[in-house]
């Protein structure tokens, strides 16, 4: 509100045309009217009100005395007593001042978009201009501009000048649902979404989606807790993934995929496709968290010194993460059987350290990968044996994510391993016993082999040992070759004898007091340091 707006609305216009000659006055007046439009509390502006009225009373009196003409007439004198009065009565007579105020200084740099968005947030005054009124959010905007405009005329200006913004929002965005997110973000680069819904299907966009649809951050945390939770009770992925793709969708439309929720989103959303085995949906996060997670990283190393103790914390979880899903990605790119994506992770690994030697304290990322690293050179070199007891540790550890992966491998080196078998006894005359083959090769101990993977013991030759209970693998006759003549003795891999059992036992126990010893010591070593 500029100052003469401001002194005309206290003084009115004919208390105002009188000090025509008397510019001092008017300075004056103009200066306590400047002060009117910059106050916003509600004790300075009746203030500064009475101090404009005292002002105009006072010149006002001063010009009737030096004027002759008002003397003998006594009209001049009667008009200033009636204004006087007339502004005595409206000082009594209300609590809040006859002319109000904006709500806050007007601000010519801020955008339309910027301005819409924050009318849209229930801010009914945010289009006001300069000299407007006041419009309290605790009364309607008819009855909180009557109680500051002096006539009707301006009353009515105020309401068509409401339905001309209210026109030119639905104009602006051509729908009446409100500015599309990609206006709001020409604006202003912050702008967010209105939608407070924690549960929305996903669909594909066609066009700019609505401000009014998406979610913004603080309502995509909830929604993403709200998933987790659904999933750990229900395990309905139809569901989860639906939800999870909702949520992506918000933040990219927003241009929110940088920060930490948008890795959790994606971390999450990786994770659940591993256990079920969506690979198009994991490979989508994981080419996406590649570049969140070296963003992480690189953003990391230009924080501040001052670090308190859970930023350590975080940071170290975050580090936990980015192992985790590099790891996800040796073993992913080892299963397609392409040497370049192989090295390229590989080069990517060294890069960032994580196949430098661990020492005494190895951390939980070089864990990650180390155990990554065993199952890929396993494939490689043909340890079938090393290759299943490493996913057998996975299985204990009930790490679902390297699980999936390994068994993305698993066929490929199952059928190497049979391989290698078979030919290894082909030499035997009674045959491979089918619990040992069962166990090499990562069948569960106990279950036939024969039925366990058809695919790949569709061309083997089965039977019975020379005691008629034991179910062999016959290795020779598996090669097309004919069998072997009988000897007076049972095949080593047939029946062990008791010498035998009894140095697998005491080799057994060797290795478990090696472990337990192991384990005892870099406990003591983590204490230590």
């Amino acid at each position: 509100m500029d100052a003469k707006t401001a002194v005309l609305l206290v003084v009115g216009s004919a208390s105002w045309k009188k000090l025509k000659s008397n510019k001092s006055a008017r300075r004056r007046l103009l200066r306590l009217g400047a002060k009117l439009g910059d106050t916003i509390t509600e004790k300075t502006r009746e203030k500064l009100a009475g101090k404009i009225k005292a002002v105009c009373v006072e010149e006002l009196s001063d010009a009737d005395g030096m004027t002759s003409e008002s003397l003998d007439t006594g009209t001049d004198a009667d008009e200033g007593v009636r204004q006087s009065q007339k502004i005595t009565k409206t000082s009594t007579h209300t609590n809040a001042i006859s002319a109000p105020v904006a709500r806050r200084p007007w601000e010519p740099s801020r955008t339309a978009a910027a301005l819409l968005q924050q009318r849209l947030s229930g801010d009914p005054d945010v289009w006001s201009p300069p000299g407007s009124p006041r419009i309290h959010k605790t009364a309607s905007p008819h009855d909180a501009y009557s109680s500051g405009l002096t006539s009707a005329e301006e009353r009515l200006k105020v309401q068509e000048r409401q339905a001309r913004f209210e026109t030119e929002r639905v104009l602006w965005t051509g729908s009446p649902s409100g500015p599309t997110m990609q206006e709001l973000k020409s604006g202003n680069r912050k702008a967010v979404g209105t939608s407070l819904e924690l549960e929305k299907s996903y669909l594909r966009l066609t066009s700019a989606p609505s401000a009014s649809v998406v979610r913004p951050p603080r309502v995509l945390k909830e929604a993403l807790e709200l998933v987790k939770q659904k999933w750990q009770k229900n395990r309905d992925y139809a569901y989860v993934n639906d939800q999870l793709k909702a949520i992506r969708q918000d933040l990219t439309v927003q241009q929110k995929r940088g920060g930490v929720l948008a890795s959790e989103v994606y971390e999450t959303h990786a994770r659940v496709a591993l256990e079920c085995g969506d690979w198009a949906e994991y490979n989508q996060c994981q080419t996406v968290l590649r570049e969140l997670h070296a963003k992480t990283k690189d953003g990391g190393s230009r924080k501040s010194k001052t670090k308190t103790a859970s930023d350590e914390e975080n940071k170290k979880t975050s580090d936990d993460v980015v192992a985790e899903f590099a790891a996800y990605r040796l073993l992913y790119a080892s299963s397609q059987n392409s040497t370049g994506e192989l090295q390229r992770e590989l080069r990517h690994l060294a890069s960032v350290g994580y196949l430098a030697p661990p020492g005494p304290g190895e951390t939980i990322q070089q864990s990650y990968v180390a155990d990554a690293l065993r199952a890929v050179r396993a494939k490689a070199g043909g340890d079938f044996v090393g290759f299943f007891r490493q996913r057998n540790r996975f299985l204990k550890q009930h790490q679902t994510g390297f699980v999936a992966l390994m068994d993305l491998l698993t066929p490929g080196v199952r059928r190497d391993g049979l391989r290698a078998m078979i030919r290894a006894y082909c030499g035997n005359r009674g045959g491979v016993e089918v619990q040992f083959v069962a166990s090499c090769l990562g069948f569960d101990c106990g279950h036939d082999l024969e039925r366990s993977e058809a695919a790949v013991l569709e061309n083997c030759v089965f039977g019975f040992a020379g005691d008629g209970k034991t179910r062999v693998l016959d290795p020779r006759a598996t090669l097309g070759l004919e069998p072997l003549p009988p000897s007076r003795v049972d095949s080593p891999a047939v029946v062990a004898s008791p010498v035998r059992r009894e140095q697998k036992k005491e080799r057994e126990k060797k290795r478990k007091s090696r472990e337990k010893e192991d384990a005892k010591t870099s406990a003591k070593r983590r204490k230590t340091r």
